[in-house]
This record gives C-alpha cells, structure tokens and sequence, in this order.
C-alpha cells in the first residue's frame, strides 16, 4: 500500500503529461523503487523466519511456519515489486479493470482463507499451514501475473529499461511515498504488534483470539 500510494501520484503526472519519453524515465524508475522496497520486505520476512522459534508454537510446527512465512514473503516480495503496474491501470483512468484486479486479489485472499477452515478438519496443522500457504501464493500470483499481463499489453506506452532509470525520478517516489509509509507503518503496529504480544504471552491460543 506504501509502495502504491506513492507511485500512483508521480506516474500519473508523468503519464497524462504525454511526453513519452518521461513516462519511460518514469516507469523505470518506479520499478526499480519497488523492486528495492520488495527486498526491504523479504529482508523483514527473513527476520520473521530466523525468530519463528521465539514465538510460542509448537515445535512440531516450526517447519510448517517457517515454511509458511517464506510463502508469505515471497507474495509479498512479488506485489510491492509488481505494484507500479497493478497502478498503471488506476493512472491510466480504467478503473473498472483496476476494481476487477483488486476484487480478484481478494476473493484469492478469501478463498485461501476459506480452504484453512476444511483443511483443518481434513489434514493434520502442519500440512493444513503449509498448504494453506501455498494456495495463497499460488492463487495471488496468478491474479497478479495476469494484471500486470494485461496492462502492459493493453498500454503501449509501458517500456521499462534499467537504462531509463534516472536517479532525480526515483526520488520523486521516494519522497511521495516517505509520509504514506509512516502512516501505514502505524497502521501495521497497530493491528499486527497485538497478535504478535498475544502469542508472546498466550501462546496459539492468543494469537486467535
């Protein structure tokens, strides 16, 4: 979200500026922010992987958790690095795909949601984790992989090169990114930290309560 709020404003500028050659300048260089903040993510989920055993679970568990974090890392990696053209849709003003792309992404996210409720009953934890975890990944990634297929194929102007990249554009998401990240960041403590303080002190049983 930090990533797309701050890429939506500067893009957009640049691409109903009409200079084609900005907007390539442009695209490049939000590319390549992401795809920094996408390694910033998966350097937290690494962090997150490294400590599983300081949480409270079941040391039967600590496979299947860490093997669910790295999934969860991995989709998060493959959102905040795609997410410039995820945007391009809401810049380029076709909002009707831009919703459909959003509501697919959470229908997946239902779907793998609901899947835990019967693969609970079905399968033992640790398969029920790890395979929960890859659907999730699974199903996110293909509703990602077909949106960012179908905006660039349906925007002819998209062109991305390492060589496009200018250091001046890459700070003008930098800097419209830098409140939007405090914000969520907050946000992210705010209904993230108390799970994590839970499980702490109550084991699995606070954390679904």
């Amino acid at each position: 979200e930090t990533v797309r709020a701050g890429t939506v404003p500067v893009l957009g500028n640049s691409f109903h500026d009409r200079n084609v050659e900005r907007f390539k300048h442009t695209l490049s260089s939000a590319m390549l922010v992401s795809l920094l903040a996408a390694l910033v993510a998966l350097l937290v989920y690494a962090g997150l992987f490294i400590c599983v055993p300081l949480f409270q679970i079941p040391e039967e568990l600590h496979s299947s958790a860490r093997w669910f974090v790295f999934l969860m890392g991995m989709s998060s990696f493959l959102t905040v690095a795609a997410s410039p053209l995820v945007s391009m849709l809401a810049v380029s003003e076709r909002m009707t795909a831009f919703n459909f792309a959003n509501l697919m992404m959470r229908l997946s996210d239902f779907l793998a949601g609901a899947f835990i409720l019967y693969a609970f009953s079905k399968l033992s934890p640790a398969d029920a984790i790890v395979t929960s975890g890859t659907l999730y990944t699974i199903l996110g990634s293909i509703v990602l992989f077909a949106t960012c297929g179908y905006a660039i194929y349906t925007e002819p102007r998209i062109s991305m090169r390492l060589r496009f990249v200018k250091l001046e554009e890459a700070k003008l998401f930098t800097k419209s990114a830098g409140w939007n990240a405090g914000a969520n960041f907050a946000m992210s403590l705010y209904s993230k930290t108390d799970t994590v303080i839970y499980n702490l002190f109550f084991g699995l049983f606070g954390s679904m309560v």
